[in-house]
């Protein structure tokens, strides 16, 4: 492209890929942004080509360049203007639309979603292309809304080059979003993740393939080692986030000081007999996520996570449904009364207002055996007893330590957006709500409810919990374990 010329090594790779789905990330100084910039050249050129020979009278590509904000939408604008300019010296800039077109027509525009809703916004053109610029500052609904349903074109033409693209560090409020989604450290960087999508009214099969190309300081020639030195004066977190290209450090994370997967994250097995075990729930529908946590605590009172369940758009009988399925495969639901044997905190806010008559939440799922006492809402003591749990440590008979609480590998989404969370602006007590904190209410909740010291008196769940607890122990547990997994489980 004219006045640009891209790096070798992973800049080209990520403006040549012909994957839909493609992000480049991680170490600062990658040239991110350049490469946003410049990508729809190649369509830009064919399309000229198409204008030139007089197959077409105006080009209908239309490709849409994201930042989060306003003022750092404009400062990327600022840089395109050149860059444009070289390329079609006739080409146009409308600034109450931020919008490039060139002598063909094909437009380039610049866009901004400071909130969620301002997706909505873009709802009603096609675009052939979109790019997320430090899409880890964006929310996942908006990230879908633009790449799941806002990318195409009638121009047959210009189909097979629709595409989507990001770029960012790995640093802000999306990192977990991101991470899960192109399963950065869970496959090889610049693996093709293939994302089939079945049409039902036809069993068609759509595929719509990602990957993730790392990019680092290093792979730029033209960044001198003075850049290097100030990265590497940085916070530690952000160093390796910004140098190294860390998805694992997030500087500013609430649990930043107190995390340790070495300590926290345990290896797959069943609950052990004689045990006790409970749930808790962080109840949500949609664009929220209901999050079930099944806890084994152990003789010395660690806590650990052994299974979790997360769902969108499950109504309360549909969650209690997945519930007893997954209760039926550890032994802890009794077919003879149709109940579960276990109990644990839900979300007090499932619970109706007073003089509500219609069934709520908790209570339609009770109605189908699933027992729940109403969790605590205290947040600042929350944050404590984690915090406290996440530090504790007891010794093991080998000498070593253990922590007071942990989470098996199959309880991924906790692993993945634990460690993640911001913390808030306003209040440093409390995690960032408007983060994904599903999981974490989900793990406080359980936490609260088994104090590692006490921080409140005798509450309104005594009852039902002696009486769950005598239920329990009258109950026969079956001791018969169906083989293979359960289908849909996360």
């Amino acid at each position: 492209m004219a006045g640009f010329t891209p790096n070798p090594g992973p800049q080209t790779r990520f403006l040549r890929s012909k994957v839909f789905e493609v992000l480049y990330g991680g170490a600062a100084g990658g040239g991110k942004t350049e490469a946003l910039i410049v990508l729809p050249g190649y369509k830009l050129a064919l399309e000229d080509q198409r204008y030139q020979r007089g197959e077409i009278k105006q080009s209908r590509g239309w490709d849409i360049y994201f930042r989060r904000t306003t003022p750092r939408l404009l400062q990327t604008i600022d840089r395109a203007h050149p860059i444009y300019k070289a390329i079609d010296p006739a080409v146009k800039y409308n600034a109450n639309e931020h919008m490039f077109t060139f002598r063909c027509g094909f437009k380039v525009q610049y866009g901004h979603m400071e909130h969620v809703q301002d997706r909505l916004n873009y709802s009603g053109p096609e675009f052939s292309g979109g790019s997320f610029d430090e899409v880890t500052e964006f929310e996942e609904e908006q990230y879908c809304f633009i790449v799941d349903s806002r990318l195409r074109t009638s121009d047959p033409a210009l189909k097979p080059y629709i595409f989507a693209r990001a770029a960012t560090n790995p640093v802000g409020r999306g990192v977990g979003w991101v991470k899960r989604r192109f399963k950065i450290g869970e496959v090889a960087p610049e693996t093709v993740i293939r994302v089939n999508i079945t049409i039902p009214e036809t069993g068609e099969v759509i595929t719509r393939d990602r990957m993730f190309i790392p990019a680092r300081v290093q792979d730029n020639p033209h960044i001198g080692k003075e850049y290097y030195a100030g990265l590497l004066q940085m916070s530690p977190a952000m160093r390796e986030a910004l140098y190294h290209g860390s998805w694992d450090a997030v500087e500013g994370a609430f649990f930043e000081d107190c995390w340790d997967r070495g300590y926290h994250v345990v290896e797959d097995r069943p609950p052990r007999p004689g045990t006790f075990r409970f749930r808790s729930c962080d109840w949500g529908y949609y664009p929220g996520k209901c999050v079930v946590v099944w806890w084994e605590v152990d003789w010395d009172g660690v806590m650990t996570a052994y299974h979790c369940l997360v769902v969108q758009q499950h109504t309360a009988s549909m969650v209690a449904d997945r519930i007893r399925e997954i209760e039926r495969h550890y032994g802890d639901w009794n077919d003879e009364e149709g109940r579960s044997m276990l109990y644990g905190p839900l979300d007090r806010q499932c619970w109706a207002e007073q003089g509500s008559s219609a069934p709520n939440i908790a209570e339609e799922m009770i109605r189908k055996g699933v027992n729940w006492i109403k969790s605590e809402k205290n947040r600042v003591a929350m944050a404590d007893q984690v915090r406290q749990r996440l530090i504790a440590r007891i010794p093991t008979p080998d000498g070593k330590q253990r922590s007071m609480i942990a989470f098996m590998k199959r309880c991924k989404y906790l692993i993945d957006t634990l460690p993640l969370l911001p913390r808030d602006e306003n209040n440093p007590e409390d995690v960032d709500t408007d983060a994904e904190d599903h999981g974490y209410d989900a793990v406080g909740y359980a936490c609260l409810s088994r104090p590692m010291k006490p921080v409140a008196p005798a509450n309104e769940n005594d009852d039902i919990i002696d009486e769950l607890a005598r239920r329990r122990s009258e109950a026969k547990r079956s001791t018969v374990r169906p083989s293979g997994g359960i289908a849909g489980w996360k």
